[in-house]
């Protein structure tokens, strides 16, 4: 029976000194990753990697009982991400459906977003659907030659749609088109990567996943500050958020977007953007609905409402409840399981393992392996400087 994955032991519980290490700080946990936080000894280190077994039907799973609080968050994670913790199980059938995916749900916006409907148009649309189906045939072609034949050309052709939904999303100058583009980018970079990995160059794989990544986490990032906080990030400190959004998850946001690990500090800067308390008082002693953005919001408001069309305050609030907070949610949880790929891509290559080859060691392993759904793999040196 296989003990050891990618270099880890399969564990089958989580040991107290690891929620520890999470609760104390010493350790981050991004999507399946625990590593060991800056600051400490072994930095950025793995301590602990949560994937799930191969065959498992449910993209998120079942979590039965009271499961550690890092599983729950995991879970999440995928289910936000919409893809697998484990990046061999993100095959060109399951990229291939993601694109349909992707082309259903923009369609039904096409109608009222004009610029949506013209993405939807271009021919870089159709070409990016015949590689990406082209792939997914893969399994039905048995010479060797031909499937590399067709690799081949695909990772051609995706390199080229990478360039170009690139620069689409860096010229986006909307968060729905941004929001669009995004998605094609993220999808194209992981067709692109598994094409290295199938032809056994998973080491490029990783390379160029990384610096797809890195590229994707910047023009993100420029979206969230610009489309999504805006001006006034401080809005979402108000009572109509009280109860959707915890203020730690708020902290992270920001984090996220300026790219700095601030936590809390970041509420100096928030109650600046408040105003005077007092003034507020004296332009509106109370608020005429409960649903309306606070009058100590509203130079961000303004800047907002010219930003995205002149929009109500309602109109405001809702998008942001439905939307805004969604899609950041959504975007931080993607980006925590890119790196997360990325990680395991360089795992596989330090290993001498393919996809297809780390698959079948998951699916060597007994259901008794798994701990609520996950398969977990522990570093144990690593463990025991976190301990």
């Amino acid at each position: 029976m296989i003990e050891s994955i990618l270099g880890m032991q399969v564990i089958r519980e989580i040991p107290p000194q690891t929620m520890l290490c999470l609760a104390s700080g010493r350790c981050v946990q991004h999507g399946g990753v625990i590593r060991i936080a800056a600051g400490h000894d072994g930095a950025g280190q793995i301590v602990k990697h949560l994937i799930l077994p191969r065959g498992t039907h449910a993209l998120v799973p079942a979590l039965v009982g009271t499961p550690p609080q890092l599983l729950t968050t995991a879970s999440r994670t995928m289910a936000l991400a919409q893809v697998s913790l484990a990046v061999s199980a993100v095959g060109f059938t399951v990229l291939f459906g993601l694109l349909i995916d992707i082309e259903r749900k923009l369609g039904k916006i096409a109608r009222e977003i004009q610029a949506i409907h013209d993405l939807l148009k271009r021919r870089e649309q159709s070409e990016l659907r015949n590689s990406l189906e082209s792939l997914a045939q893969l399994d039905r072609i048995g010479r060797q030659d031909a499937r590399i034949q067709v690799i081949t050309a695909a990772h051609r052709d995706l390199g080229i749609k990478l360039q170009q939904y690139g620069r689409l999303l860096g010229e986006a100058d909307s968060l729905e088109l941004a929001e669009a583009c995004e998605q094609y980018y993220c999808l194209i970079a992981l067709g692109r990567a598994r094409c290295h990995a199938e032809m056994e160059a998973v080491g490029l794989a990783a390379d160029e996943l990384e610096t797809s990544w890195r590229t994707w986490r910047a023009q993100v990032q420029r979206i969230a500050r610009e489309h999504m906080l805006g001006e006034s990030a401080a809005r979402f400190l108000h009572a109509e958020f009280a109860e959707e959004i915890p203020v730690e998850e708020l902290y992270a946001w920001l984090d996220f977007a300026y790219d700095e690990q601030r936590g809390s500090a970041w509420l100096m800067s928030l109650r600046r953007q408040l105003g005077s308390y007092y003034e507020i008082r004296d332009r509106s002693p109370r608020l005429p609905n409960v649903r309306s953005v606070p009058d100590g919001i509203r130079t961000g408001v303004d800047s907002l409402k010219s930003r995205i069309g002149g929009l109500s305050q309602s109109q405001l609030l809702a998008r942001d409840i439905d939307h805004i907070v969604p899609l950041m949610r959504q975007l931080e949880a993607r980006d925590d399981v890119l790196a997360g790929y990325v990680t395991q891509y360089r795992l596989m290559d330090q290993h001498g393992l393919s996809p297809a080859e780390l698959e079948a060691q998951l699916a060597a392993l007994p259901q008794e392996a798994e701990l609520h759904g996950f398969i977990v793999l522990e570093a144990p040196a690593l463990q025991a400087a976190a301990d």
